[in-house]
């Protein structure tokens, strides 16, 4: 009889329990994913906006250096925006419902109207005839977003700028706030990872003799627009950014560090590195090798010549018009 009583007792609180159970590990779960969402917040420093994609990032720079429209400006802008999004669909908004204009579109968030009367600027300035469609385009949208700001007084006055471009105060002042967040987020230290990132957008893209991009790249054209985009501005050729960065063993070279070659060119006479590019980590580098071949990561070539670590800024090469003077 115990036995059975026993046997009856289980049964009947067994259900319960694995019910009891089943709740606690669902709780669980239910906590463990919210706290999991948060924690890219947590992460975050305080104050400090999180950083745009790479390739957004290139772009903008691209922008700020032929439009003049600061790139943490764009960045912020996309950021308050889309976060980042070039697919963004705004909120309904009522007053053009029923509209073309009932949404704003893509990473820069432009009403269709709007940016319509920008597309033929933007295809001209991005030799890219997209029309109406650019908006999706994040290239597009940068360009638009400049030249709608630059219509407006940017970048001699930012702020009236801003309000034609948001028509909202509050919008302006956090855009201006995160801009300033932007100028200062990324430090120094960090700048060869950064034009590594900037370089590898370009994969793909043609070699160009005397190429500085963005549609096509000579070698040093390339590490030039890599270390542009992070605000840094390198020599023109190979031979002028080996003597203005510091010298490196292979052994030392990290991520974005440049590399230079050393082989015979009769078309450069008296030119010793005639070959750079972006190292890549593992024994490879990003660079624009020769014509008829892309932008690639490929084997560091056996005549290494040595690496070049870059300095913000960079030091000036040598003058070598004047002989030095004794000391007095």
């Amino acid at each position: 009889m115990p036995t059975i009583v026993l046997r009856g007792l289980l049964g009947s609180l067994l259900p319960d329990a694995i019910r009891l159970l089943s709740g606690l590990a669902l709780g669980l779960l239910v906590c463990l994913v919210t706290a999991s969402s948060a924690v890219p917040a947590l992460l975050l420093a305080p104050g400090e906006p999180p950083p745009p994609p790479a390739h957004l990032a290139a772009i903008f720079a691209e922008v700020e250096e032929r439009a003049g429209v600061p790139a943490a400006l764009l960045t912020a802008i996309a950021f308050v925006e889309s976060g980042f999004d070039p697919a963004a669909r705004g909120p309904l908004i009522a007053r053009f419902a029923g509209t073309e204009d009932a949404h704003a579109l893509g990473l820069m968030q432009f009403l269709p109207s709007t940016y319509r009367r920008l597309a033929r600027r933007v295809d001209a300035v991005t030799g890219v005839r997209l029309g109406e469609l650019g908006v999706w385009s994040p290239r597009h949208a940068a360009y638009a977003a400049a030249l709608s700001l630059a219509d407006h007084g940017a970048p001699a006055d930012l702020r009236q700028a801003l309000v034609a471009y948001h028509r909202d105060a509050a919008s302006v002042e956090r855009v201006l706030a995160l801009a300033a967040a932007y100028e200062r987020a990324a430090p120094a230290g960090d700048l060869a990872v950064r034009a590594l990132a900037h370089g590898r957008t370009q994969l793909g893209t043609p070699y160009v003799w005397g190429g500085t991009g963005p549609g096509g790249f000579d070698c040093s054209g390339l590490t030039q627009w890599a270390y542009a985009a992070v605000g840094v501005r390198l020599p023109r050729t190979a031979e002028a950014q080996f003597r203005a960065t510091r010298r490196l063993t292979r052994a030392e070279l990290q991520p974005g560090d440049l590399v230079f070659f050393d082989h015979h060119d009769p078309g450069q006479p008296g030119v010793t590195i005639t070959h750079v590019g972006l190292y890549a980590g593992d024994g490879l580098m990003l660079d624009a090798p020769a014509p008829g071949a892309v932008v690639r990561i490929e084997p560091l070539w056996r005549s290494f010549a040595g690496g070049g670590r870059v300095i913000s800024p960079p030091p000036a090469p040598p003058d070598r018009s004047r002989r030095s003077s004794p000391a007095s």
